[in-house]
Formats: C-alpha cells, sequence, structure tokens
C-alpha cells in the first residue's frame, strides 16, 4: 500500500525545505490543520488538498498517490501538448514526441541515471540489497522529478 495524503505531504514538504508552519501560510491555512493532515488525523478536503498542491508546486494527484488511467494521461498529454507546442510522429511503430517550448533534456538525463542504477540493481544476487538498491534509484529520480532541478 502506498503513503497515505499526509505522508505524502510531510516528505514533499521536507524535500522543498519547507516548515509546517511556512506551506501552512502558502496554503492559507493553520500550521495545527497541516499538522492533522500530515498525522492522518483528518483528510483534507478536494479544495483544500488543491491548495496544498499548489503551495508545494506538486499536482494533487501526486499528493494522493493516485495511478493515472490510459484516458486521464492521454487528457494531461493533450494539454501539455497545448500548451508547449507539442508535437507527434509515428516511426517505426513507435511515438516520438517533441515540444517547442518544453526543455526535456534534464529529465531525460535523470530517466537516463535511474535506469542505469535500475539495470545495477537487477543485476545484484543478494536480494535484500538489489530492492534496497532498486528503492535507492527510484527514490533518486522521484526526488529529481519533485524537485525539479538539474
Amino acid at each position: 500500500m502506498g503513503a497515505s495524503i499526509g505522508e505524502n505531504i510531510r516528505r514533499i514538504r521536507i524535500r522543498k525545505g519547507l516548515s509546517q508552519k511556512e506551506l501552512a501560510e502558502k496554503a492559507g491555512m493553520s500550521n495545527v490543520l497541516l499538522n492533522n493532515y500530515e498525522h492522518g488525523l483528518r483528510n483534507p478536503k478536494a479544495e483544500t488538498l488543491q491548495r496544498i498542491a499548489q503551495a508545494l508546486g506538486v499536482s494533487p494527484e501526486v499528493l494522493q498517490g493516485e495511478e493515472m488511467s490510459e484516458m486521464q494521461a492521454k487528457k494531461r498529454l493533450y494539454a501539455i501538448f497545448s500548451q508547449f507546442g507539442g508535437q507527434a510522429a509515428e516511426i517505426g511503430g513507435k511515438t516520438l514526441v517533441c515540444f517547442e517550448k518544453l526543455d526535456l533534456g534534464a529529465l531525460c538525463r535523470n530517466y537516463q541515471i535511474y535506469r542505469q542504477r535500475s539495470a545495477e540493481a537487477e543485476a545484484e544476487q543478494d536480494a535484500g540489497k538489489r530492492e534496497e538498491m532498486k528503492k535507492a534509484a527510484w527514490n533518486g529520480f522521484e526526488e529529481w522529478m519533485e524537485l525539479g532541478e538539474e
């Protein structure tokens, strides 16, 4: 089972270097209420979750830990295409995507690092160490995605 909304809020808040008080102020709520969300004592309503997500610079789905359906992915991709001048072409049975106004170089580089570390983990003979290496590879990539740093 994945992390709870509160655990996701706390994890991302810490990675962004924000205190509870700072995030609460950015999201327009009390520190006590945010603390209750982070500790799972209360669950935020949809509009509150949206404000917290916006204050953290992520989507509400990230905080909810939800998987996206294929149709949701297509709608999201269309919105991104519209905003960033996206184009797609099918070549050799594969779909290639490019954008006029979106630099994906850092994403490609960090994803390749993740894939390389995952491959190294798969080669590890010790099952415990293999899982630890796979988790570390994913956590590194996920952290980069959340922080959006080069």
